[in-house]
């Protein structure tokens, strides 16, 4: 019948989603959260802007050595795909 779907972590990264820690980033901020994180990073020197989050988020990288926002969990682009 309806068995669930198993994705794998390679597959979410193909996706663009980041993984830290074999756990899928991002899934934890409601809109609260966000907006006490974007007012605390705001005017911090190691932020870089995410399109995605509208603000000023650090960027980490996850494990598989791409550069991910830290606050949406999306696979952040380098200068030459955007």
């Amino acid at each position: 019948m309806n068995e669930p779907l198993i994705v794998t972590s390679k597959q979410l990264s193909e996706k663009g989603i980041g993984i830290f820690n074999g756990i899928p980033m991002g899934l934890g901020y409601n809109r609260k959260l966000k907006r006490k994180y974007l007012k605390k990073h705001k005017k911090d020197r190691n932020t870089t802007y995410c399109f995605y989050c509208n603000g000023n988020t650090l960027t980490i990288t996850d494990d598989f050595n791409k550069p991910i926002c830290e606050l949406c969990g999306i696979v952040k682009g380098t200068d030459n795909d955007e």
